[in-house]
């Protein structure tokens, strides 16, 4: 047994980490069938909790981080949890609905940026009788409705085409290929990419010569695998892309660096706001240019499907650039201050502008301080980076 083999500070750090993990489990599972609104304020207490008793893991990653049999227990309990919680329902979570249903438009070969579900619906159930003598045509994407066992009927904002990006839709007809139209089957593959992000992730630890049990924070987090493995969230795709990027920052390659942004960009819209500092990263300006270029350039090749469907009318896309200031922290506070100051002009494009400025430069700043590749370095700049940012990380983009 693994147990037997360790010292016995490793077996009771084990020990209290695995029943942890069993209790936040079984409280995440009881809550996913509880109803009611009261349990919403006891999840909220379970997560802090379980977040306050995750700080001290650096403490027990820093004293046994570097023993393989206790790496390979923490990866076992984390595993445990995740598959433990796959079959619970979500907790206030409707997101993964649009995921079912874009995933079974694009692997029947449709496109998912062409028609919202409430246009889709009309077809089905129409809204206006038929003109005498008339036939309402069936469209393929009303065939896939009445086949897709009422999820096209609860898909969250009907009214609008689908905001996740072309990369992300191949995620979600993967789900649909291994079985139509199941969660259980979406969080198989969010699972997958789970387990390809850990195994990324220790990789670039090791490239940094640091332990790869500091992979472990992300492994053990319960806000990840309460997000991941009950909530379902289309996040999970991302993180490898992630995962592969810092590899590849830290062993220098740059280049590959820029083409994993793009690819981060075609799952979700933020990474692109890593550009200023890859490019920083060089001392040469044709250098930094070269990387922007090619990390925005893959970017658009990639989004290429989706931005020639923007349409302002039904596009899930623009209709969030235009309410995207519901996800805002510091923005209406700078926008009250441009207003006061009566500069002229938009203050809202104004403060957009200041925003960009800001973001931009920190980003800048965060390549220019780790331009020696230290793991200390970038995560403190990175930490720097996001307390700069004036509004909270948009959930779609």
């Amino acid at each position: 047994m693994i147990l037997a083999r360790l010292p016995r500070h490793g077996a009771l750090t084990l020990t209290a980490i695995a029943l942890a993990a069993i209790v936040f489990v079984a409280l995440l599972g009881w809550l996913s069938l509880a109803t009611g609104r009261w349990p919403a304020l006891v999840l909220a207490i379970v997560l802090v909790i379980a977040g306050v008793v995750w700080l001290a893991l650096p403490l027990v990653i820093g004293r046994v981080g570097r023993s393989a049999t206790i790496l390979r227990a923490l990866i076992i309990i984390g595993l445990a949890a995740r598959l433990a919680l796959l079959p619970s329902p979500p907790l206030y979570e409707d997101d993964y609905v649009r995921y079912l249903w874009d995933g079974g438009v694009t692997a029947a070969g449709l496109n998912p940026y062409a028609r919202s579900p409430s246009s889709i619906l009309n077809d089905i159930h129409p809204l206006f009788p038929q003109m005498p003598g008339t036939v309402r045509p069936a469209s393929p994407e009303a065939v896939l409705g009445v086949q897709s066992k009422g999820v096209l009927e609860r898909v969250s904002y009907p009214s609008v085409t689908t905001i996740y990006p072309p990369l992300a839709q191949l995620g979600f007809a993967a789900a649909h290929l291994l079985s139509p139209w199941s969660l259980l089957a979406w969080k198989v593959v969010g699972l997958a990419a789970e387990a390809l992000t850990l195994w990324l992730l220790m990789g670039g630890l090791r490239a940094a010569q640091r332990s790869p049990g500091w992979a472990m924070l992300y492994w053990l987090c319960p806000l990840v695998i309460k997000d991941f493995a009950n909530g379902a969230h289309m996040d999970v795709l991302l993180m490898p892309t992630l995962a592969g990027l810092i590899w590849a920052m830290v062993t220098g390659r740059l280049r590959t660096a820029a083409v994993l942004i793009g690819v981060a960009a075609a799952l979700k819209f933020w990474p692109l706001l890593l550009v200023p500092g890859l490019a920083w990263r060089v001392k040469k300006w044709p250098q930094r240019i070269a990387l922007a270029a090619l990390a925005t350039g893959s970017a658009a090749l990639l989004l290429t499907p989706q931005l020639l469907a923007l349409d302002p009318a039904s596009s899930g896309l623009s209709a969030y650039a235009e309410s995207w200031v519901r996800n805002s922290l510091a923005f209406p506070a700078l926008k009250a201050i441009i207003t006061a100051l009566a500069i002229g002009g938009d203050p809202a494009l104004l403060t957009r502008f200041l925003v960009a400025a800001i973001v931009g430069g920190a980003g800048a700043a965060m390549g220019g301080e780790s331009r020696q590749c230290r793991a200390d370095g970038n995560n403190r700049s990175l930490a720097r980076y996001g307390a700069r940012a004036a509004v909270a990380q948009p959930y779609w983009l």
